[in-house]
């Protein structure tokens, strides 16, 4: 049987590029501060596009979104962590050892949950920081930054 075709889109965020991909009517990716590498002709027709900008409109706009379609790829061990991660509402953040004491485990399993999640933005890990700073984000150094003005954005700041 055939796969269906992945599409990958683009939406211009505040701090720089957010790329996603959906496949089947189900966000599957993001990616933050970086460009796609190819254009999809029809893509913003497909209802799961469409959702994932309005989805991303009202987040920038400071609206609560409704969350579109989404197929999580990970270990069960790491779908638990990030199902806790989604019910940290906007404007509140909890520490890495927070989530690892309320899901039995231990702080840097949840920090390397945070650094594989597939879906940031939709999955909150800008909300899980360190307990004496704002921690990582998705493994990656520069996207501190990203972090740290996610964080802004919802009314927290973090040092």
């Amino acid at each position: 049987m055939k796969q269906p075709a992945r599409i990958t889109s683009q939406y211009r965020a505040p701090f720089g590029p957010v790329t996603f991909t959906v496949q089947d009517g189900h966000v599957i990716n993001v990616e933050l501060l970086k460009e796609s590498s190819g254009k999809n002709p029809g893509a913003e027709k497909l209802p799961a596009v469409r959702n994932m900008k309005r989805y991303l409109d009202d987040y920038f706009s400071s609206r609560q979104p409704a969350h579109p379609k989404l197929f999580i790829q990970g270990t069960e061990f790491q779908k638990r962590i990030w199902e806790t991660m989604l019910k940290i509402p906007p404007g509140q953040i909890r520490t890495y050892g927070e989530l690892a004491r309320e899901l039995h485990t231990g702080s840097r399993a949840v920090a390397q949950a945070c650094r594989c999640n597939p879906l940031p933005l939709i999955i909150p890990c800008h909300r899980v920081v360190a307990a004496n700073g704002i921690g990582g984000f998705m493994g990656k150094r520069q996207q501190v930054d990203v972090k740290r003005w996610l964080l802004a954005h919802e009314g927290v700041h973090v040092h």
